[in-house]
């Protein structure tokens, strides 16, 4: 299933479909159709009150792994990008409707978000060949992120996760519930569904598993301190940030 907005797109991806053997069902939906629109441009105003500009000023080459300032400095460019980051978080936070859209209309046992982001992992993630994932029992899989959170790791990366029926049911009806709560709660953290997937898998680590998860020897543990001060830069280059 395609959530499309412009046809010359949907062309595209219609003859990628055909050519790789893929039976596309695609759905038009206009941005201002979107589930959770308005609710987007609601926190993505009040985003632009995070006002971190002090240290953007006093660290002009700053790199950060915290999420919110990714968000407010990289997207939003401090509030002057408003209408494209309220773009950005309408199909961020929506996502998990459009699954129940698919569920509704599909009889299958499982279901499987991706987003195009998902191309950035090249081979290079464990396990990133994720059409081979089956789940093994009712759990949304997903990857790890190098991302984090008041300093935090961010639980979930959400551009890939897969999971049966029961799972899907239970994870947007928490997701929803926690969205909800955000934003009645009026926090200007810039968020995304990620920092909200962190809330999910703080009040239910059982729905959620790490697809790339893998048990580190004492070396593995050696070399990352020895690499920390390298992390972002070596991040970066592999396509991981």
């Amino acid at each position: 299933m395609f959530f499309y907005e412009s046809p010359s797109i949907l062309e595209e991806v219609s003859r990628l479909g055909k050519q790789n053997c893929i039976n596309l069902l695609p759905v038009e939906l206009k941005l201002e159709d979107h589930p959770n629109y308005e609710t987007a441009q609601e926190l993505a105003r009040k985003s632009c009150e995070f006002r971190m500009d002090v240290f953007a000023d006093a660290f002009p080459d700053l790199i950060s792994s915290e999420k919110g300032f990714n968000q407010y400095f990289r997207f939003l460019n401090r509030g002057e990008n408003l209408e494209t980051y309220c773009k950005q978080l309408v199909c961020s936070l929506g996502k998990y409707r459009l699954v129940r859209m698919a569920m509704d209309n599909c009889d299958h046992a499982e279901f499987v978000w991706m987003d195009a982001s998902a191309s950035r992992f090249n081979g290079i993630r464990e396990h990133s060949n994720f059409t081979t994932i089956s789940p093994q029992r009712d759990a949304i899989y997903h990857y790890s992120s190098s991302q984090t959170i008041f300093g935090q790791q961010q639980r979930v990366q959400g551009s890939v996760q897969i999971g049966t029926r029961k799972a899907w049911e239970a994870h947007i009806e928490l997701y929803e519930k926690t969205l909800n709560e955000y934003a009645e709660s009026g926090c200007i953290y810039p968020t995304t569904d990620e920092p909200l997937l962190t809330l999910c898998h703080l009040k239910q680590p059982r729905l959620f598993e790490r697809i790339d998860a893998r048990k580190k020897t004492f070396l593995h543990k050696a070399a990352g301190r020895i690499l920390s001060p390298f992390r972002k830069d070596l991040l970066i280059a592999m396509n991981h940030y």
